[in-house]
């Protein structure tokens, strides 16, 4: 295995378990389209905190409008995606802290 960091505007996109590349976005059909977000894990960011949006679909939520944020955003079942600024995002089970948009 090669630990790798990808360019700026670019992220890690699973595309099976044997390839990944550096993308700006996923790529429709690959794997990375069904990819969620772990624990404590980023899911995004946020340019304002009234325009946080959570959506969401089944029991996974998505964070969007993230601020130079290239990734996954879908959380994993049983977990939020939690900004703490407008740089950054985590998925977590319950709010993180006073200082995050809970």
């Amino acid at each position: 295995m090669v630990n790798a960091i990808c360019p700026v505007g670019t992220a890690c996109f699973r595309n099976s378990n044997v390839y990944a590349e550096c993308r700006p976005s996923c790529p429709t059909g690959w794997a990375c389209q069904t990819d969620v977000v772990g624990p404590n894990q980023q899911c995004g960011g946020m340019i304002y905190q009234k325009q946080v949006k959570l959506l969401q679909y089944k029991s996974f939520f998505f964070c969007f409008l993230g601020i130079d944020f290239i990734g996954i955003t879908r959380c994993a079942e049983g977990l939020r995606c939690y900004a703490r600024s407008k740089w950054y995002s985590h998925c977590t089970a319950t709010c993180p802290g006073p200082d995050w948009a809970c």
